[in-house]
């Protein structure tokens, strides 16, 4: 049998690519002198070490501090991340307060700081507060100045989110070929949509937004790919909103509150990006039509695919979201448990969502939507084809479609021309379907599913592999 260190190098390399700690691949160097040199000459050990930097904890903010400043003394190292993921959530929507600082550098490395947040964008009115913000230190007690609006035993005081943004932000700045972010929402849930049209009322909202370090960079990112001219956030295909799991108070019901749109438009321009992914978080807003129009605009996203499971939509900023997006190739959502938006048709609109959806019928290659599914629901929402009539094509004008998940009434709508024909289902599958899941069927509970589902198992089209929900009931969301 031959030894791992007989195997061709590309192969070797591409091997020891899928191990995620340093420790490890300096457990290979020490298989063989072979696997040692190779290992040396790509200096993986070093790879490894900078592909993927976290910061969630206190110990991660002062680690992420000192990796820092190692990548800004030594640029290379800032091309080996590939991922940075920043998990501390805002507690406070109160601004900075600059104070002295608790850390001691040497005047060069105060100089890096100073030169890294001026190519990051900032201007020099911000660089002394954001390299205040760096100089401090994380510390288990609580600052009295920072009062906290949710329960933590964590130990975050609330400038601990200013000081992580501020770090996180130069280091991604310092990435230049970044692939995936995660972060928690760069800004206090409570900086929603206006509550008026008024000029000074959205003024307020955008300060609110820009004292936040990481959310004014990637801002100010995203605006300057609007015309390519950003050297940040080139290379970046995957986005991620991470929330909390703590609902310690009545405001959070079934998923923390945050304004969607917003925390989009600071990605949604860049010209890798591909997927945006969030869950628990629950699209809200008291904005009028007005406020929002000029938000995400028909078309202007570039993000393809989005994953936005266990949320909870108005059906108004779902189809927002799904309508700006250029060319929709995956969208996958599902209403968290005793979410209150998907289960009342004056509130979620079935017909503009499966419209909005529509709209990206040629492209679509995952469609999978779990929410309070019921005929009355649909029909209450309107029949017939939507005005350029591609609704009445059901689901044969989906023709990149390889999987598809929905309720049975879901199912039914879209593949009877929004409620007008009858419909068997094997006779509207697109060819390359490869996997079908139907939620909430029961057999002999409706006719009309019946005769809808009636072959489907047991019919075998091209490429379909899987079917479930059929023989079995599968859940719908609630």
């Amino acid at each position: 049998m031959p030894a791992l260190s007989d195997l061709p190098a590309d192969i070797l390399l591409h091997v020891i690519s899928f191990l995620d700690r340093s420790p490890d691949v300096c457990a290979v160097a020490a298989v063989s002198p072979a696997l040692h040199s190779l290992i040396s000459a790509n200096d993986l050990i070093t790879k490894t070490h900078y592909r993927s930097l976290r910061i969630s904890s206190i110990r991660d903010v002062t680690d992420g501090f000192t990796t820092l400043l190692a990548i800004l003394r030594n640029p290379k190292l800032g091309s080996y991340v590939r991922h940075i993921e920043m998990d501390i959530p805002i507690r406070s929507p109160l601004s900075y307060l600059p104070r002295k600082h608790d850390r001691s550098l040497n005047e060069a490395d105060t100089q890096l700081l100073r030169q890294a947040i001026n190519r990051a964008g900032f201007t020099a009115t911000d660089e002394g507060r954001l390299l205040n913000m760096l100089m401090q230190e994380a510390t288990p007690a609580r600052d009295w100045l920072y009062p906290i609006y949710y329960d933590s035993d964590d130990g975050f005081s609330g400038k601990s989110t200013f000081i992580a943004q501020a770090i996180t932000t130069l280091l991604v700045a310092s990435s230049p070929q970044l692939v995936s972010l995660a972060i928690s929402p760069p800004f206090w849930e409570y900086t929603s949509s206006p509550r008026d049209d008024s000029p000074d009322d959205i003024s307020l909202l955008t300060a609110k937004i820009e004292k936040y370090p990481l959310a004014k960079f990637l801002k100010q990112a995203n605006s300057a790919n609007l015309s390519r001219r950003s050297p940040y956030l080139g290379h970046l295909k995957h986005f991620r909103l991470l929330t909390t799991g703590k609902k310690s108070d009545a405001r959070s019901r079934a998923c923390a509150p945050q304004d969607l749109l917003l925390c989009i438009e600071l990605v949604h321009a860049l010209p890798g990006i591909q997927s945006l992914q969030v869950q628990a978080i629950q699209g809200f807003g008291n904005a009028s039509g007005p406020a929002l129009a000029g938000m995400l605009p028909p078309a202007s996203s570039n993000i393809s695919r989005l994953d936005l499971r266990g949320c909870d939509f108005k059906s108004e900023l779902l189809c927002r979201v799904i309508c700006a997006v250029k060319c929709l190739r995956e969208l996958r959502y599902s209403v968290v448990p005793g979410g209150c938006y998907a289960g009342f048709v004056e509130l979620f609109n079935r017909r503009s969502l499966i419209q909005a959806v529509l709209r990206h019928r040629r492209t679509l290659e995952v469609l999978d939507l779990d929410f309070d599914d019921r005929v009355g629901q649909f029909l209450a929402s309107g029949v017939g084809g939507d005005d350029r009539g591609c609704g009445r094509e059901g689901l044969r004008g989906f023709s990149a479609l390889r999987s598809l998940s929905l309720g049975v009434h879901c199912l039914w709508y879209i593949a009877s021309g929004m409620g007008v024909n009858e419909v068997v289902l094997v006779n509207q599958l697109p060819s390359q379907l490869e996997f079908l899941c139907v939620r909430g069927y029961e057999r002999g509970e409706a006719d009309v599913m019946d005769r809808m589902v009636a072959g489907v198992a047991t019919n075998k089209l091209p490429a379909l592999r899987t079917v479930v929900g059929i023989t079995q009931c599968i859940p719908v969301g609630k």
